[in-house]
């Protein structure tokens, strides 16, 4: 790999790294079970010593279970119903729970604080008969599709119903989070950018001195010598004009390399060489070339 290749392979995963210490983009999207976890917290001013029942132990029903056991909050009780009641009893076996049959779901509907229905039924699985055993106030979240929850539903004093439509609302939040994110990375990767071409024209400045001043020292040392052999100069008059010399090209060349690289954001690197004639000093000189 090439020195300048290995340099932008190099800035890429630097600016990656930032863009996921600085962002959310690297972490895992929400699902709409974790998101109904969340919403619920919210709603209910926590879930500790909340009762859950979780009707469906599919995919959806899984993840609302485990969301919740994520949490680790003391004094959870969460009864999990399904069809097949084998996988509700393995699944209160791997996350902790009460395994209930569908038909039991009416004797602990009363206990309930929280329902989160994913079942994926043609019918309706909580119907207002049903519902209207609630013994308290009670939040229902409706994640199936079709609907299993009996919109009616809504209609009773103290139960509250939430769909994935009402979810919406909470998933924008999180898609304007993450177009502020998006926004936040396309700064942090364009500041890098602008970083990165800045040292890169740096360094092939640098480059450009380096082979001028070597260029003006040979011409230096070359005129030297022949003044020297010229008037046949003794070593100390040889010494003075040596650091003469020296003293001449350090006032003349050093004055122009700092307007160099003052001026580095108005000028191209071909201009540079060009003016400075520096292809013509490397032929002469066989030096190798110094681009990036």
């Amino acid at each position: 790999m090439s020195h300048g290749l290995r340099s932008v392979f190099d800035e890429a995963l630097k600016v990656g790294r930032r863009v996921r210490s600085n962002t959310s983009l690297g972490k895992k999207r929400i699902s709409i079970a974790e998101m109904a976890v969340d919403v619920a917290e919210r709603m209910l001013n926590g879930l500790q010593d909340k009762v859950i029942m979780v009707i469906g132990a599919g995919e959806t029903g899984s993840a609302v279970i485990e969301s919740v056991n994520a949490k680790n909050r003391r004094n959870l009780r969460i009864m999990i119903a399904n069809r097949t009641y084998d996988r509700a009893v393995q699944l209160a076996n791997s996350f902790g729970g009460i395994a209930l049959k569908l038909d039991d779901v009416d004797r602990f509907l009363p206990i309930a604080d929280v329902i989160f229905v994913t079942t994926s039924a043609p019918h309706y699985i909580i119907t207002k008969e049903r519902a209207s055993k609630l013994g308290k106030d009670a939040l229902i979240f409706d994640l199936s599709v079709p609907r299993n929850v009996d919109p009616a539903v809504s209609g009773i004093r103290g139960v509250r119903v939430m769909t994935i439509e009402d979810l919406k609302e909470y998933l924008d939040e999180e898609a304007s989070k993450k177009l502020e994110d998006i926004k936040r990375a396309e700064n942090l990767v364009e500041k890098s950018l602008e970083n990165f071409l800045e040292r890169r024209k740096r360094a092939w400045a640098e480059e450009i001195i380096s082979v001028f001043c070597r260029m003006a020292e040979e011409a230096r040392k070359e005129e030297l010598m022949e003044a020297i052999k010229m008037l046949k100069c003794d070593e100390k008059t040889a010494e003075v004009m040596d650091n003469m010399s020296k003293a001449m090209m350090k006032r003349v060349v050093g004055c122009l390399m700092e307007n160099l690289r003052r001026n580095l954001a108005s000028v191209d690197r071909a201009t540079i060489e060009l003016l400075l004639n520096i292809d013509n000093y490397k032929n002469k000189m066989k030096l190798p070339n110094t681009e990036a």
